[in-house]
């Protein structure tokens, strides 16, 4: 069984890491928020057949809700052809 936050890093997290069900074009994925080593991280994370895919964002705590809305815009834009 795949162990998500192990295989995340998400162990040395400073906070709960935060997660939800975004609505992307690819399917069924998960939304990751959490601060790490000073970083405010946020992931998308879909599966697909034996492959992990993840589309990761960081910026600085305190313009975390500047980038909110772009990142979730550039999380939809992925693509997993084929």
């Amino acid at each position: 069984m795949l162990s998500l936050g192990r295989n995340l890093g998400l162990e040395q997290t400073t906070r709960p890491v935060a997660v939800r069900p975004p609505k992307l074009p690819v399917g069924a994925a998960l939304r990751l928020e959490y601060v790490r080593k000073g970083m405010a991280t946020v992931q998308y994370v879909t599966v697909r057949g034996d492959r992990l895919y993840a589309l990761v964002y960081t910026t600085l705590p305190e313009f975390r809700p500047r980038y909110a809305r772009l990142f979730e815009a550039s999380a939809r834009t992925l693509s997993l052809g084929g």
